[in-house]
């Protein structure tokens, strides 16, 4: 009985294998093209609304071109800046990223002059590109649709994905010039599957959906957006490669300059600069006071200096900024009240602990100067380098902040 089992067990494999393989083979050949429902393009499918196919076969995992380098063509097109998160060091908007590419292999008889408007079940026969953006955080689709245009004069039918993101990607930013920095984030768009030996991004115009103008590297495109605190100027990079998955892939690169714009600026220098140097250039007064007015002098300085400190507290800018030009001019006109504040507290133990006797210093062997005398050309002297330190200092803060805005 067992030998019988073993023998119809071996019958049975020697039937089913050869069968299998046929099955297999039959699969492969003829699946694909009824899976496709391509047909091949001849004289009597001209008014056939889908495609044909100009080649003995198509596969829909190579790219048009294949083996031969197949271009694709990125049109991004800038619906709005939404936001620029300098906390999190992040960029928000919507764009689109229309991808454009020349397929010889497919032909539209019907088409035309038209536009051809095709659903994702029409497309799936296709080969289509597969495209990420390799800095964004959060990606959220806002419209897809697939068109196809006819080339006239090369009889041949390029396809276009119209797409449409709301997108975060992140930007790196260095607030160390705050509020004359300047920043450079790059949108990053790279070919998911194919190496750039079979596919290659390139971007062929940056524009803003509104206005038909073009941003190049010479010629930046401008944008001003009420929801953020920057003059933007985007324009499109050259096409690099990146390694990823063990292969090099296509990128394209977008970047954007972001620049404080006027509006913030101004606001700074009325709410920020102006008051703060005008304090600090108050202080100087205090010097004229005589020292016997202790409440008249130390007062003025102690409120001077309080509300210096308050003006750098409430000012609106990135926690991350680290030492930036804001505080550079805050200690910058913070030091005149402390040079004075401790001036003045010297002067003060100098009364108090001299006694009446000693009010008068001995100059020379026969000249003699009162305390009083000396203790007020201690405060014209300090009231003379305190100037000199106050207009040295902006001078040379203002040069800075023109090479910063040069840069």
């Amino acid at each position: 009985m067992l030998e019988e089992g073993v023998r119809e067990s071996n019958v049975l494999n020697q039937t089913i294998k050869p069968r299998l393989m046929l099955l297999v083979i039959f699969l492969l050949l003829f699946i694909p093209n009824e899976i496709l429902s391509l047909e091949q393009c001849s004289d009597t499918n001209e008014d056939l609304k889908e495609f044909c196919l100009k080649v003995d076969k198509y596969n829909k995992y190579k790219p048009p071109q294949f083996p031969n380098l197949t271009t694709l063509h990125i049109e991004v097109i800038l619906r709005d800046i939404l936001m620029i998160d300098e906390e999190a060091h992040f960029m928000e908007l919507v764009a689109y990223s229309n991808l454009k590419w020349m397929e010889p292999r497919i032909d539209i008889k019907w088409i035309g002059n038209q536009i051809a408007r095709f659903t994702n079940e029409e497309m799936n026969p296709l080969w289509t590109p597969s495209t990420h953006y390799t800095n964004a955080h959060t990606v959220s689709l806002r419209l897809k649709m697939w068109t196809a245009t006819m080339n006239q004069t090369q009889k041949l039918v390029w396809f276009k994905q119209i797409i449409i993101y709301k997108l975060k990607f992140a930007c790196a930013m260095d607030f160390s010039s705050y509020p004359f920095d300047s920043h450079f984030c790059t949108w990053k768009i790279r070919n998911l599957i194919e190496n750039n030996q079979s596919v290659q991004l390139i971007v062929d115009f940056v524009q803003e959906e509104t206005k038909n103008v073009s941003g190049t590297a010479q010629v930046p495109l401008k944008i001003t957006s009420p929801n953020v605190q920057f003059d933007i100027e985007v324009f499109a990079l050259p096409s690099e490669t990146e390694y990823s998955d063990g292969e090099l892939k296509s990128i394209a690169l977008i970047q954007f300059n972001l620049t404080r714009n006027e509006q913030v600026l101004q606001q700074l220098f009325t709410g920020y600069f102006a008051p703060m140097g005008f304090f600090a250039l108050l202080s100087l007064i205090s010097y004229l006071i005589k020292p016997e007015i202790v409440p008249g002098r130390m007062g003025m300085l102690t409120v001077l200096f309080l509300i210096i400190t308050s003006i750098h507290a409430n000012v609106d800018g990135p926690s991350a900024r680290g030492f930036s030009y804001i505080e550079v001019w805050y200690v910058g006109m913070f030091m005149p009240i402390v040079v004075a504040i401790l001036e003045y507290a010297i002067i003060l133990a100098i009364i108090k602990f001299k006694e009446a006797k000693d009010w008068q210093i001995k100059v020379g062997p026969n000249f003699k100067i009162k305390m009083h005398q000396c203790l007020a050309y201690a405060d014209i002297l300090f009231l003379f380098c305190n100037l000199v330190f106050y207009i040295v200092f902006v001078t040379w803060y203002y040069s800075k902040v023109i090479s910063a805005l040069a840069k």
